[in-house]
């Protein structure tokens, strides 16, 4: 079930063995929810969602670019969590929470909720046959495959990769990390300043397997739309 989740505090890896193990799960995966499982790391990921809000979102949560707004919304495409009409607020204690997708170098992302919401019946989920033992277990598949298993990456540490790459990376500001993230405290602020926990990840495996994580990384974006009938 969903409910009862607690979001871990381990350091979270680097975008590129995210983006890595994304790969492996869209072009290598056995089972055909592993390709649900790829896109909804990649949006977890640049949305800093929660796994939980990332497997629950619907073609209803999608925000379309509106023309008239100031940017990125007069292009980009976004997501609403927790709407007020639904009643249900978010872990904060928020309503209507408001992302915009394709961060800095993650701009592509934009393009492929764009195709996956034209995919998808109105007002039903982004993901349908994705539960979150599912996606736990495209983690732990994806991981034993790339011999990676003792870096632990699981979905809820995808929540605090996305922030940490983006300040590593300098391509938002600390504030912009927090609202976008919807932390309501700035604790968040000091877990991001410490970098230094990058180097050491992205070390934790061989040579050859970094190789292999920077080959997906550029792969990614690239194969998501040469499948665009899968996606």
């Amino acid at each position: 079930g969903y409910k009862g989740q607690v979001e871990t505090t381990k350091d979270p890896c680097p975008q590129i063995v995210a983006w890595w193990i994304a790969a492996w799960l869209f072009l290598r995966g056995p089972q055909s929810w592993h390709h649900e499982a790829a896109k909804c790391l990649v949006i977890q990921l640049d949305g800093y969602f929660r796994p939980t809000d990332a497997l629950l979102l619907t073609e209803a949560h999608v925000l379309r670019p509106c023309k008239e707004a100031d940017a990125p919304f007069d292009t980009a495409w976004g997501a609403m969590l927790a709407p007020q009409h639904l009643g249900k607020r978010m872990k904060n204690g928020d309503f209507d929470c408001g992302i915009v997708f394709g961060v800095g170098d993650r701009k592509w992302i934009s393009d492929l909720v764009e195709k996956l919401a034209g995919q998808t019946a109105k007002g039903a989920r982004l993901f349908p046959n994705l539960t979150l033992s599912k996606y736990e277990s495209a983690f732990q598949h994806a991981s034993a495959a790339l011999c990676i298993e003792s870096l632990h990456v699981t979905p809820s540490i995808i929540r605090h990769t996305g922030p940490h790459h983006d300040r590593f990376t300098q391509q938002i500001t600390l504030p912009e990390v927090q609202q976008r993230g919807h932390w309501p405290s700035p604790s968040i602020d000091k877990r991001c300043e410490k970098h230094a926990f990058f180097c050491g990840s992205s070390t934790a495996y061989p040579q050859k397997q970094t190789a292999a994580a920077d080959k997906a990384a550029q792969l990614r974006p690239r194969s998501l739309k040469r499948r665009e009938v899968e996606w």
